[in-house]
């Protein structure tokens, strides 16, 4: 991965697109994993979609034993933007849902915090 800079500086176009896949594997995975997992209620699918959204690829990456090609490396080098820079993008989205949520107890009961 250490020819990831070259790499972006040679070719931005496909590193841009590499970016974007990223990113919509990223959200796809997150939002499809909340759809399946909405009937457990909200805060539990959002943390469940969060999850598996974070997947670790490097475990992956490691049962190759290194005999991916330097695209594969690329966009592991890249599929790390969408997971650490999730929890800014989501906070908003995160804070609606949960928000609503603790609205949405029953009578008499406390809401969850």
């Amino acid at each position: 991965m250490e020819s990831v800079g070259r790499r972006i500086l040679a070719d931005p176009m496909t590193t841009m697109a590499l970016a974007a896949l990223a990113f919509a594997v990223f959200f796809a995975v997150l939002f499809l994993t909340v759809l399946v997992f909405l009937p457990a209620g909200r805060e539990r699918a959002l943390a469940i979609g969060f999850m598996v959204s974070q997947r670790n690829m490097g475990l992956m990456l490691a049962a190759t034993g290194g005999a991916l090609p330097d695209l594969a490396w690329l966009y592991f080098a890249l599929s790390q933007f969408p997971i650490y820079l999730s929890p800014q993008l989501l906070q908003s989205m995160a804070r609606r849902i949960l928000g609503r949520a603790s609205h949405a107890h029953a009578p008499g009961q406390e809401p969850r915090k």
